[in-house]
């Protein structure tokens, strides 16, 4: 079953922690999934809504898949193993306890507008691509999620 709307801004604001806000998470599992044009078979079929990667340390399921990425200015395809989760819901978890448990992203949880955010996440490397902030903002806005940010500190 795919994700609406609804639900990504539902688990991205119950699983917004240490700093992060529910409007960039929510964009980011729309960026990533494309859960809105009909997802990824990473979002579809194995439940990773951030195109988070198997590093060593992980003890899970993994699938490989191609993926695009960006390597010195020109985008490569290569395959990479990925995270699988149970449920949608165990990949939101995951990211926001993965994000925080990183010293790179540190600094970007200190940063209070989506803006910001956005752009202290890619700097710090989150994403490959160059127009990443720039393709987060734009859902931000598209979809008014800088309303649960306000939601969430109420």
């Amino acid at each position: 079953m795919a994700l609406t709307l609804e639900d990504i801004k539902s688990l991205a604001t119950s699983n917004a922690r240490g700093g992060m806000l529910a409007s960039v998470f929510a964009a980011q599992a729309i960026l990533e999934s494309g859960v809105l044009s009909g997802g990824s078979v990473l979002s579809n079929k194995y439940n990773n809504y951030f195109g988070i990667k198997a590093g060593s340390s992980w003890k899970g399921k993994t699938v490989s898949l191609p993926t695009k990425e960006v390597v010195n200015g020109q985008v490569v395809s290569v395959n990479a193993n990925f995270r699988v989760y149970e449920t949608p819901a165990d990949s939101f978890a995951d990211r926001a306890k993965l994000l925080l448990s990183l010293s790179r992203y540190k600094e970007a949880y200190t940063k209070t507008t989506p803006k910001e955010q956005a752009e202290a996440l890619q700097k710090a490397g989150y994403a490959t691509a160059t127009s990443y902030a720039s393709s987060i903002m734009s859902l931000v806005n598209r979809y008014n999620l800088q309303e649960l940010d306000k939601k969430k500190m109420i």
